[in-house]
């Protein structure tokens, strides 16, 4: 920037020259037609009158003389007739001078001076030229000494940008540095709760650098999380039906049975390894869950048909059990809100299937809509054998059984972890109401306005 400075302002003095040399050069040629027009030559049958004065026939007006006197060094006028010079007020003009152009400069008793010249078109004094010059030292010192003052300016302002611009690299460097350190210094230990932040005074590139890095560290956390779960649950929840599928294969190797005991321990190992298709398949959606919260996009979803399509999931469930699934709706509006319908059926689905799985044979399961102002409520009932008040805020747990359940079939303890994530997703309230031996009843509350 400072380069830029100098250029400019030399640029713009040169200019500034030029224009004063100009305006110099224009003063003198008025100047000259004015002396032109007081000029008179005897040989044309004139006299000269006093006050005027001759010069080799040429009459002059004293008061042109007096301005251009040797004592004035900085006005000069010269005569010249033919090659001869004859008159010059001032002595240093040179005897012998060609005039290639009607403007000139010359050095004279170290002042500059600035010529013009002007030959007079008079018929009478032909071969007859007026040289009139300025001294333009003083200008010359004074556009020098601004070039002077503006180069120094220009160089001092480099020099200052430089130093701020140093500074200010220097201070960033050691920011970038900073960051850098702390970079390395995340390990194992600290990598799930580690934050970068590098203060107050930290610049905005930086803090927006530091920002943008946390936010990449807690998508890895959570990925590496999300997998490390996974395993551990899987490890967790396999580890049962597979000891069960062992003990079921060493019993059936220890000695000949009959095909009717072969076929039980099939059934056995059967149900294990649809117990266990079941868990994995939970973990995984709970896992997808867990993993993509930010990409799921909601659209406009009309409950009444997501609660048809999950009520028609589990019919075959339900008509094993002898189990009768009703849907109560009143008049035939759709009931819209703003969600992710895939994860909205598999929320109802496993409501649905803990309400029959822990029903009694030939029960019944009935689903209710209330719709309020700011709410739509769906309720699902069951007559199953219910939840101890002490467990109600714990089934939402992840792997959490209720204890004192007699069941053929114990659930994963996944089913409800995944309706309170998908619940908590679409910003839905869950509430539990449970008498033992009476059965239970979750009321999922959708907000209207998301």
């Amino acid at each position: 920037m400072g380069f830029l400075v100098i250029f400019l302002s030399i640029a713009s003095t040169f200019l500034l020259k030029e224009i004063s040399l100009h305006i110099t050069e224009d003063s003198l040629k008025a100047e000259s037609q004015e002396i032109l027009n007081d000029l008179i030559d005897e040989n044309n049958g004139e006299k000269c009158e006093l006050p005027d004065v001759r010069i080799s026939n040429i009459c002059i007006s004293e008061e042109t003389l007096k301005t251009y006197n040797p004592e004035n060094k900085e006005s000069v006028l010269v005569l010249i007739k033919g090659n001869k010079i004859i008159y010059s007020s001032l002595p240093e003009f040179p005897k012998n001078i060609s005039f290639q152009s009607p403007t000139f400069q010359l050095k004279l008793k170290n002042n500059d001076y600035l010529f013009s010249t002007v030959r007079i078109k008079n018929s009478a004094i032909l071969g007859v030229s007026l040289i009139l010059g300025r001294n333009i030292s003083d200008l010359k010192k004074t556009l020098n000494e601004f070039v002077l003052s503006i180069s120094l300016l220009g160089i001092g302002v480099t020099f200052l940008g430089g130093l701020i611009i140093y500074r200010k690299l220097n201070s960033e460097f050691k920011y970038l540095e900073d960051l850098i350190l702390k970079i390395e210094s995340i390990s194992e230990k600290n990598f799930g709760n580690y934050k970068i932040n590098c203060g107050h005074q930290c610049p905005q590139e930086f803090k927006f650098l530091a920002k943008t890095f946390n936010n990449l560290m807690n998508r890895i956390f959570r990925l590496v999380e999300n997998q490390k779960n996974f395993l551990s649950n899987a490890a967790h929840e396999l580890k049962t039906p597979l000891t069960v599928i062992l003990s079921q294969v060493e019993i059936a190797l220890r000695r000949e049975r009959k095909q009717e005991e072969y076929r039980k321990i099939l059934e056995n190992i059967k149900e294990e390894i649809s117990q266990m298709t079941d868990t994995v398949k939970k973990l995984l959606i709970l896992s997808r869950i867990e993993l993509d919260k930010q990409k799921i996009s909601f659209q406009k979803v009309d409950l009444k048909e997501v609660i048809k399509k999950s009520i028609n999931l589990v019919t075959p469930l339900a008509e094993k059990e002898n189990i009768k699934v009703s849907f109560k709706l009143q008049g035939d509006k759709s009931l819209k809100i703003k969600g992710d319908k895939t994860l909205l059926i598999q929320l109802f689905v496993n409501i649905l299937e803990n309400a029959i799985k822990y029903n009694i044979y030939g029960g019944n399961v009935n689903i209710d809509v209330k719709d309020t102002e700011q709410e739509l409520i769906v309720s699902i009932s069951d007559t199953g054998v219910g939840i101890p008040e002490e467990e109600i805020n714990r089934v939402f747990e992840k792997f959490y059984t209720v204890k004192e359940c007699d069941l053929k079939k114990p659930g994963t303890g996944i089913g409800l972890s995944i309706v309170k994530e998908i619940a908590e997703l679409h910003h839905a309230s869950l509430k539990i109401e449970s008498k033992l031996n009476k059965g239970t009843t979750i009321y999922i509350s959708f907000k209207k306005n998301l």
